[in-house]
């Protein structure tokens, strides 16, 4: 028997938390999203559907890449990139 799925491609089952992540970090590396600008929760979640919980793990793992600066009780800011 051949396999006729090639033409399907390859499924890939995401979690929410890995589409925001990869939206953002899209929005980031494209300039979409600024240096120095604030990250509002509530406004990613508005803009992204979901709930706050996706936006929040993925705001921590940018946070981890060195994207974006979290201070607890102030806010997030897009860091500016390096070269």
């Amino acid at each position: 028997m051949t396999n006729h799925t090639s033409w399907l491609g390859q499924i890939h089952n995401k979690s929410l938390r890995e589409h925001v992540l990869d939206m953002l970090h899209t929005a980031i590396i494209n300039g979409e999203l600024k240096p120095g600008q604030i990250l509002v929760e509530a406004d990613q979640v508005g803009q992204l559907g979901g709930s706050r919980a996706p936006v929040r793990e993925a705001i921590n793992i940018l946070a981890t890449q060195g994207l974006v600066a979290v201070v607890p009780y102030h806010g997030t800011t897009v860091k500016k990139l390096s070269r």
